[in-house]
């Protein structure tokens, strides 16, 4: 039964990266053949910066998990927890967007996309959550000889360590084709132009690096993490106080159409949420960092930790 679930779940992967190859695809040449939708400072090409890294994502992970990796374990670990993150966001927006004027339809349709969304983004990640956490479910996998020496790796610094790389990927794909014309980076201090490109390309390396140092356990990867949060965090703070509707406008290109995500109030629940994580996973990281400074390379393998 572990086996065929197992199976099952990596053919759902690969039927979603399907679908999500043949949407991207066709939502580009739908742009393309209506140009005039696509506000000026959107390029079209935008739509895979985005989406071709979930898509692959997707790929590798049901490749990986039909190989039995364990990178694949964790790597569904990570998205399960990003759809359960994006699904109570997604519904918490729709739940809340109002409806027009005799709106019956509208209310059955809404219903009937709550549902599924709660269906596929929230409970359906939580069982594969539980599912690859459970003993039987770990020795199903396969380590790679080369992958031994970090074999004293945790489980939640394996997880953060791809979600790194993934996210990281993402965001220097983004960086050629911005969703943003501007970024308030603190405060009244906003970069756009050249200025926000070289800011995005710098955050996406360094992304990159914590997903690769995580992984090895590498001493300036857990110095490097805590700088970059401790960073993030103090940003996150005054942006919190200090961005308003009008700021939070600037981001976007003029002509581009109206977003609830620019509503202050949603912004101010969405740092909160993310305040609250950031503390989080820096606690977890910093309570980590005896295996970071421990001499790695010369130590005895060990039984992985799921810490």
């Amino acid at each position: 039964m572990k086996k065929f679930f197992l199976i099952l779940t990596a053919i759902y992967l690969l039927i979603l990266a399907l679908l999500g190859a043949v949407l991207c695809t066709a939502g580009y040449l739908g742009m393309n053949a209506r140009p005039e939708s696509i506000p000026a400072d959107i390029n079209p090409l935008f739509i895979f910066a985005i989406y071709v890294p979930f898509i692959g994502w997707l790929l590798a992970t049901g490749i990986g998990l039909l190989l039995k990796r364990h990178w694949a374990r964790y790597s569904i670990m990570v998205m399960s927890g990003f759809a359960i993150f994006m699904g109570i966001i997604l519904c918490l927006v729709v739940s809340l967007m109002p409806l027009p004027g005799n709106a019956g339809a509208d209310l059955g349709f809404k219903t009937v996309f709550l549902g599924l969304a709660f269906i596929f983004l929230i409970i359906l990640p939580v069982i594969y959550l539980v599912f690859f956490t459970r003993q039987p479910v770990k020795e199903l996998f396969r380590t790679k000889k080369s992958d031994s020496g970090s074999s004293n790796r945790p489980l939640g610094i394996s997880i953060l360590a791809i979600y790194y790389l993934i996210s990281g990927i993402a965001s220097l794909l983004t960086t050629l084709f911005p969703m943003y014309q501007a970024l308030p980076l603190c405060g009244g201090i906003i970069l756009s132009g050249i200025y926000l490109k070289v800011y995005m390309f710098i955050v996406s390396f360094i992304t990159l690096y914590l997903g690769y140092g995580f992984w090895k356990l590498q001493k300036a990867a857990w110095v490097t993490y805590i700088t970059f949060s401790s960073f993030g965090l103090i940003i996150g703070i005054i942006n919190f106080f200090t961005l308003d509707l009008q700021v939070l406008t600037e981001m976007m290109p003029a002509d581009y159409p109206e977003s609830f995500s620019l509503n202050p109030v949603f912004f101010r629940a969405m740092a909160v949420l993310g305040l609250i994580l950031s503390v989080g996973l820096m606690v977890y990281v910093f309570s980590k960092k005896g295996l970071f400074f421990k001499d790695n390379s010369n130590s005895e393998p060990e039984m992985p930790t799921e810490g």
